[in-house]
This record gives C-alpha cells, sequence and structure tokens, in this order.
C-alpha cells in the first residue's frame, strides 16, 4: 500500500513538474515581453527634433527608431529600452533626458513593440542592435557614440559594448543574466532544467567582462523587479581595465531613478 501510494506521488509530482516546465518554456515570451504594437500610420509629436528611421534586417524584418537631435551635438546615446511599452506610449519620452545635456539620441523597438516588425529571438535581438551600432557608424564617430541599457536593455548595450568601440557604457538596473534572474524567481526548479528551456539567457555577466570602455551602474536598493545584489555582484566583475563606477541610489527603485539626484549628477558628470 505504502509503496502504490509513493509511486501515485511521485507520478503526480513528475506530472506537475512536466506541466510547469511546459508553461514556462510556451510563455517565457510573454513573460518576459509586455509587447505594445503601435499602427504604422501613428504619427509621432514631441517637442524635441527628431527624425522616423527604419532599419531592413538581412531576415526582412524592419526596425523602427527615433533619432532626436539637438544644434552641435556633443555625441549621440544609443539607447536600448525596458521589456514593456513603445515609444509611442513611454519611451519616446526618453529623449528629452539626454538632448537637453546637449545630446542625441537613437532609440529602437524591439521587434514586436511599435513600429518594429519580425521574429523577436535572442539572436535576432542582438543582431539589430548591432545594426543600429552600425547605423550610427554612418552619421557619429565611434568615440562619440554612448551605450546606454535601461533594465531588459542593459544586456543588450552590453553586448554591443563586448563587440564594438563606444565612448561609454550606463547601465540602469541590470542583471547578471536571464538565466540568473530565472534561477532567483524560480528557485524550486533544478538549475539545468532552467537553463535547457530558456530561450532568452542574455548572458551580460559574460559579455561584460570584454567590455573596454568606462562603465556606470545605476540601481536602487528598493528594485522589486531586480534585485540591487545583481549591481553589487557585476560590479565585482567589471574588467579592470574599464573604468566602472557603481551609483547606488538610496531608496530607488525600478522605474523612478531619474527623480534621484544621484543619478542626476553621475549623469551630468559623466555627459559634460
Amino acid at each position: 500500500m505504502k509503496k502504490r501510494i509513493f509511486t501515485i506521488a511521485t507520478l503526480l509530482c513528475f506530472a506537475f513538474c512536466s506541466s510547469f516546465l511546459a508553461y514556462l518554456y510556451f510563455n517565457q515570451d510573454n513573460m518576459l515581453f509586455f509587447a505594445e504594437t503601435t499602427p504604422k500610420e501613428y504619427t509621432y509629436s514631441y517637442k524635441e527634433k527628431f527624425d522616423e528611421v527604419y532599419l531592413d534586417t538581412p531576415d526582412g524584418a524592419c526596425i523602427h527608431a527615433l533619432h532626436f537631435q539637438v544644434k552641435n551635438p556633443k555625441g549621440v546615446i544609443l539607447y536600448f529600452h525596458g521589456r514593456a511599452s513603445n515609444l509611442e506610449t513611454y519611451w519616446g519620452r526618453v529623449g528629452k533626458v539626454f538632448t537637453k545635456r546637449g545630446y542625441d539620441i537613437f532609440i529602437a523597438d524591439y521587434r514586436g513593440f511599435g513600429k518594429s516588425t519580425g521574429l523577436r529571438t535572442e539572436q535576432t535581438m542582438l543582431s539589430d542592435a548591432v545594426l543600429q551600432y552600425e547605423h550610427l557608424l554612418t552619421k557619429y564617430d565611434k568615440k562619440d557614440i554612448s551605450l546606454y541599457g535601461r533594465s531588459l536593455g542593459t544586456g543588450i548595450a552590453t553586448y554591443v559594448a563586448s563587440n564594438f568601440d563606444a565612448k561609454q557604457l550606463f547601465l540602469e538596473a541590470p542583471y547578471l543574466s536571464m538565466l540568473d534572474l530565472a534561477n532567483r524567481k524560480f528557485s524550486l526548479v533544478p538549475k539545468f532544467l532552467v537553463k535547457k528551456i530558456l530561450n532568452y539567457p542574455l548572458h551580460l555577466d559574460q559579455w561584460i567582462t570584454d567590455v573596454s570602455c568606462p562603465i556606470y551602474i545605476f540601481h536602487g536598493t528598493c528594485d522589486g523587479l531586480i534585485p540591487y545584489a545583481c549591481s553589487e555582484e557585476l560590479f565585482q566583475i567589471c574588467p579592470d581595465n574599464a573604468a566602472s563606477s557603481l551609483i547606488t541610489i538610496q531608496g530607488g527603485e525600478h522605474n523612478n531613478l531619474f527623480h534621484f539626484p544621484e543619478y542626476n549628477k553621475a549623469i551630468d558628470k559623466a555627459l559634460l
């Protein structure tokens, strides 16, 4: 009797784990990305001067971006945004953060966001980021291109910085990797299984070791989405040849760091 109960319990546990892993595998895109689309005919309206840019990819997708510009820019910010919203609903507002400091900014929507199209995978996200960098190289010198990643975008920005020259790299609320975040969130699931089913590992922790430009890491101590400890660990593995800074925002949360004097002072100093 006991053996039968044990067998049934084992089978039920296996069935539950299998169903849970299947759910994670088939729903991970919806769990990671909160993509919002924008009609192609939508007209953007911002006080800052900007151009709409469409970049065609080798696999037939189209990446849509806004290129905000100022007179006599000090340089350009290539900005990779977070996992939700798009240029219409939120990220276009980021333009003024940098234009008021004398910088142009180029910010695109990921595939499936805004007006951008195409199949989204980790590899296409990385190749699209490189495409944006190469586009800016036709208009700016590489020493004038700064990379900025916000949340999800920190991994993308770091990948570009690890493979190409840049003036500096800004990481706002970064993670070590999506694999690490998944392991923290689903701590009861064996790590080897999480690694096997995750389509977007985004190993920022591996890419950052090849970055040679100055690195600025911003993180709030009250971040409820990506733990502040991730930035502490990341800072420890920054390469010695990169001038790295960890700017701790006491009481800062995931989406409000720009309200804090510590953030603005550090940005002002870096963008002189």
